[in-house]
């Protein structure tokens, strides 16, 4: 092989490998953007359709639902809610493919935060004690609900999503704000 041959080749792959670092993700928003604003019934409206499902199969099954998916709803609404979330929010297209669908169904479907006091009373015994809008005893912790019913404790959000790099850098304020939504 001749030095020019060989040039290009090492070029070629040095080329093909920083494109390749360039996004470690499998899909990201650009991808799903661009699948999702495909015609229904083509290959990769199907392969959109079928990214959104496993995002929301995914929360389910590690139950870590940061969202309240209606029972009723169905794969269309939630892939007009992500293709709308992207449309609205193009400059976080490079996020993570599975986090633009949580925001997305996080936004058209917000969980309530919400004060849970101690389940215990004086004597160690289980008490059944009402969440509350508001931090009501100094003991307890806040936590996530769709219907009253406790979907998550705050600090596995935390865990999760500051662990996530576009959350780290703006900090537990801004993800705190974002997780109770507006007053």
């Amino acid at each position: 092989m001749s030095p020019i041959k060989k040039l290009l080749v090492i070029l070629a792959a040095l080329v093909a490998a920083s494109a390749a670092s360039a996004n470690p993700y499998f899909t990201d928003g650009n991808r799903l953007h661009t699948n999702c604003q495909s015609q229904t019934g083509d290959a990769r409206y199907t392969a959109c359709q079928q990214y959104v499902i496993g995002v929301i199969d995914g929360s389910f099954a590690v139950n870590s639902m940061f969202y309240c998916w209606p029972e009723a709803g169905t794969v269309g609404q939630a892939v007009d809610i992500v293709k709308k979330w992207l449309e609205d929010n193009p400059s976080l297209r490079t996020m993570e493919g599975g986090s633009v669908v949580v925001a997305a169904l996080k936004e058209a479907f917000p969980t309530k935060v919400m004060w849970q006091p101690p389940q215990e009373d004086a004597n160690g015994d289980y008490q059944e004690v009402p969440l509350t809008s508001e931090k009501s005893t100094d003991e307890g912790k806040w936590v996530g609900t769709c219907s009253g019913e406790i979907k998550y404790d705050i600090d596995e959000i935390f865990r999760f999503a500051l662990a996530l790099p576009e959350n780290y850098k703006v900090g537990k304020a801004w993800f705190w704000e974002m997780l109770r939504g507006p007053e």
